[in-house]
């Protein structure tokens, strides 16, 4: 009997045409998903649905359906466009965290390899010390001492990564320099440069090449570890958004804030609030008969890598003082002029000597800003995205959203700046503000309801900040409404409020009750200063008395601020009492400021914080200021304000000190607004954020901050 083996040469051809049918299938496939993957990254912004990083918490959490494939997460993002870009981001970690640590290693190895001797031995040992360590944590480490951010890891991984490749390359070249035809080489009188680079190590790459392509999983696993630590970028809830980036068209705090982290000032305060310190201005000398003022400027840029020069601080003060729509102009009427005499020296001369000139330099609305670029950009495009000195630049401001600022490389004390960013992202309800931080979705916030403040404190992860502060709540009152015209009026309704049981209970013990419009601590605070009783009896015969016992007010209140809304029920209360009729008109934050800027209401509760050490500028500002209508009360009275403008240039200290307690004395006898309490700043960050906090004036030193 014969056996045919013939069916068996078809059966092992048809099994390695599976095999090769499979293995094409799996490159196929292989070659797809990285096709994919490239695509997604090269056009992510184009194939993303939606910004990645815009959130909205309206829509948080929503499942996967039409408009949202993928459903959004808890800030309300789109998923789906957050993996577009991930790609993106992920090619860009893999490209600069392997090439790199390739090229330092290829040229270390083949160095070490090919020359041997002392230089080979040293090249090992510090291979050895590297490889002593786990890779990730020695990477944790160096980014920990350089700080977060992007950058700091490919430093982190160049400097860890390069060992591999060294030790790979040094293995090869030590046996090709040994082949016949680099034997070959050498005895037709090549140079070992021509050896080495040109036929020894395009030979001993290819392994190095393939290792690369394994090596991007493990970088890939390394970033998405030192993401855990952030990437330097704080992120900061606020109450509303801002306004402009033009200083002298604004005087609020919520612009202040943020324009001390992107300007810069000719003279700084220190972070306890107690002191002038160096800023732009290096040094500065004073005239013995106190009017002229030189001032050297510091060798400094501005964002836009631009000189900053004595020039720009000359625009930058003129500017405040004549422009239109300046609300800052009265305050510095005292400048008589202004010149540079060299790029880097700055001469002021005065009208009459000020005793506050110097702690005007370091009001944050007369910043230093960029003649050059505001005349290219225009007041409008520059108020937008402007060209600052500051720590940090302006990237995007996506209006009632956050503002995205970078940290600036041309800062002139950059290398002390740790944060690679910092987002004021605007969150106006505050228990959403604080469930966002305790949830670690912000880092920081700021505005802090009093009511929350023992409850966030038990919280191991999160660190309550009460910081000494200067700020002064107050019920503002408008002047040319009606009965509030009267003085008596306006006196009777400071009698009308129980300030102690309102702060008591809106302040949860936090707060004191105001006497003046100068704060404690503040200098020149009058302590004595009157304070009208509770007497809500009397108040009423009063307002009958002046004709307006049916007195109706408008009153405009920050929808979302606890406290506010708080203030607003009990002040409704207290003054329905003495027969006045109060109609609480919830706005948005943001709304609100215009409204009292145009005069569109009766009574507001607002709140103010010195910007300076002296007292003239909040001064000015509230009693002595006919472009702002003195904090738009539409408060008018000559004799104070001829006396503010006297305090200001004032030199004798006690004769100033005086002038001072007889203007809180005036203002409380006319009532120029209602004072109500004192309380610190609060706000609250995470655990892992160091150096957070404000100084007296309010002023945040991001540039200070650690994000760990």
């Amino acid at each position: 009997m014969t056996i045919a083996h013939a069916p068996l040469r078809p059966h092992w051809r048809s099994r390695l045409r599976l095999r090769l049918r499979n293995g094409r299938l799996a490159m196929l496939l292989g070659a797809s998903l990285l096709g994919v993957w490239l695509l997604l990254a090269l056009f992510a912004p184009w194939l993303a649905p939606y910004d990645p990083i815009y959130q909205n918490t309206e829509l948080r959490m929503l499942a996967p359906h039409l408009a949202h494939p993928f459903g959004t997460d808890n800030f309300g993002r789109d998923i789906l466009s957050r993996v577009i870009w991930a790609a993106r981001i992920d090619l860009q970690i893999c490209v600069l965290g392997v090439v790199f640590p390739f090229i330092i290693g290829t040229f270390v190895g083949a160095l070490s390899g090919y020359i041997g001797g002392r230089f080979d031995n040293l090249c090992m040992r510090v291979i050895d010390i590297v490889l002593a360590f786990p890779f990730l944590v020695l990477m944790l480490a160096i980014i920990a001492i350089l700080g977060p951010g992007l950058s700091s890891f490919y430093i982190a991984m160049a400097l860890v990564g390069w060992v591999s490749y060294a030790r790979l390359i040094r293995s090869q070249i030590l046996v090709l320099k040994e082949s016949d035809f680099a034997l070959a080489a050498k005895s037709l009188g090549f140079g070992h440069l021509r050896i080495l680079f040109r036929h020894l190590l395009p030979n001993a790459m290819f392994g190095s090449i393939v290792f690369s392509m394994s090596d991007a999983v493990l970088v890939l696993l390394s970033g998405a570890s030192v993401s855990y630590l952030g990437l330097g970028v704080l992120t900061i809830g606020r109450r509303e958004d801002g306004t402009t980036f033009d200083p002298i068209k604004s005087a609020q705090n919520i612009d202040n804030w943020v324009f001390s982290n992107v300007y810069d000032v000719l003279i700084r305060v220190d972070d306890k609030g107690t002191k002038l310190v160096p800023g732009l201005a290096e040094s500065w000398s004073i005239s013995p008969e106190g009017l002229t003022y030189t001032l050297k400027i510091r060798p400094a840029k501005f964002s836009d890598g631009s000189e900053l020069t004595a020039s720009d601080a000359v625009f930058s003060l003129l500017r405040i003082r004549d422009d239109k729509g300046s609300l800052w102009s009265d305050s510095y009427k005292i400048i008589d002029k202004a010149v540079a005499t060299d790029p880097r020296t700055l001469v002021i001369t005065l009208k009459n000597p000020s005793a506050s000139f110097l702690s005007q330099l370091a009001l944050p609305n007369v910043s230093i800003l960029s003649e050059k670029a505001m005349k290219t950009l225009g007041e409008e495009a520059y108020a937008e995205k402007p060209v600052g000195s500051g720590a940090f630049t302006v990237k995007e401001w996506r209006r009632g959203d956050r503002v995205i600022l970078a940290k600036n490389p041309d800062f002139w004390e950059a290398p002390s700046v740790s944060l690679d960013g910092v987002e004021w992202i605007s969150v106006p309800d505050d228990n959403t503000r604080m469930l966002m931080v305790q949830k670690g979705e912000l880092d920081a916030a700021i505005y802090v309801p009093f009511s929350r403040v023992e409850n966030l404190k038990k919280n191991p992860d999160l660190v309550v900040h009460l910081d000494p502060s200067t700020r002064e709540d107050h019920l503002l009152l408008n002047h040319e409404h009606g009965a509030l015209a009267k003085p008596e009026v306006r006196q009777a309704l400071d009698m009308a409020i129980d300030k102690k049981s309102l702060v008591e209970a809106a302040t949860f013990g936090l707060g004191t009750v105001a006497n003046s419009y100068i704060p404690k601590g503040a200098l020149y605070h009058y302590a004595d200063n009157l304070q009208r009783p509770y007497d809500p009896v009397k108040a009423k015969q009063m307002l009958a008395d002046a004709g307006a016992s049916d007195l109706k007010l408008n009153y405009v209140v920050n929808a979302g601020n606890e406290v506010d809304e708080q203030i607003a029920v009990m002040l409704q209360q207290q003054l329905a009492k003495v027969g006045v009729t109060t109609t609480l008109q919830k706005v948005d934050p943001s709304q609100s400021w215009d409204m009292l800027i145009a005069g569109d209401y009766d009574i507001s509760v607002m709140y103010w914080t010195n910007d300076i050490l002296d007292p003239d500028q909040k001064t000015t500002f509230v009693l002595g200021h006919d472009t702002n209508n003195n904090y738009m009360t539409r408060y008018k009275n000559e004799k104070v304000k001829e006396l503010v403008a006297a305090a200001r240039v004032e030199m004798d200290p006690k004769k100033r000190e005086q002038m001072y307690i007889d203007l809180q004395k005036m203002a409380k006898a006319d009532v120029n607004w209602i004072d109500l309490y004192y309380s610190p700043y609060i706000s609250v960050s995470r655990k892992n954020i160091e150096h957070f906090g404000q100084n007296p004036l309010g002023r945040f030193t991001l540039e200070e901050t650690v994000k760990k």
